[in-house]
């Protein structure tokens, strides 16, 4: 398992080599602002097309932990997370479990998810997305 540590200008500027990259970039800025007003403490992980060289990925995938803020946890709890661009951002989460996950055990859990087995989907290069 490769599990490289970028931050977001890490990120745009090794992935946002063209226009519709840029917006994939400012569009996962937007939505991780937004999340971050929804949760106290967040891991994020970016995996698929987007951090290859494919020229137009659809979308940008994210697997993420959180601890929701206090002020939020029943909203997430009964609608899940508020979002901003889920058209291009696709985000999985583990819902109901709220404890915060490393990138490693995120990675781990994704990996052994038996949906995820069976599609032929696993993580074997992932990015952390640190400073978030």
């Amino acid at each position: 398992m490769n599990i490289e540590k970028l931050d977001i200008i890490q990120v745009r500027q090794r992935y946002g080599f063209s226009d519709w990259r840029r917006e994939l970039v400012q569009k996962l800025e937007q939505e991780l602002a937004y999340i971050r007003l929804q949760v106290d403490e967040l891991v994020v992980l970016i995996f698929g097309s987007f951090i290859t060289d494919e020229p137009n990925p659809h979308d940008v995938d994210l697997f993420i932990s959180f601890k929701p803020s206090k002020d939020c946890v029943a909203d997430i709890l009964r609608y899940g997370l508020d979002r901003l661009h889920p058209d291009v951002i696709d985000i999985q989460y583990r819902k109901l479990e709220y404890d915060l996950f490393s990138a490693e055990e995120l990675v781990e859990y994704f990996n052994n998810n038996p949906l995820n087995f069976r599609q032929g989907i696993s993580l074997d290069r992932v990015i952390e997305l640190v400073d978030v």
